[in-house]
């Protein structure tokens, strides 16, 4: 998932932040009721931040291991 801003746990504007449980609603509803969420935040921010949140979540999603 990629967002504009922060909005992750921790930070000022964590209370506006509704993807992230309005989609663990829709897949728990499918029977996934454990999703591994991967966010790139403050992608609108810059184009330095967009590169370091892109790449620190690609490299997250390389360490997924498929089941």
């Amino acid at each position: 998932m990629a967002r504009g801003g922060f909005y992750g746990p921790g930070s000022p504007a964590e209370s506006f932040e509704h993807t992230l449980s309005y989609l663990k609603s829709v897949f728990a509803f499918v029977g996934i009721v454990d999703p591994e969420v991967i966010t790139a935040d403050g992608v609108n921010i810059s184009a330095q931040q967009r590169a370091v949140s892109l790449k620190a979540a690609q490299a997250e999603i390389g360490t997924l291991a498929i089941a």
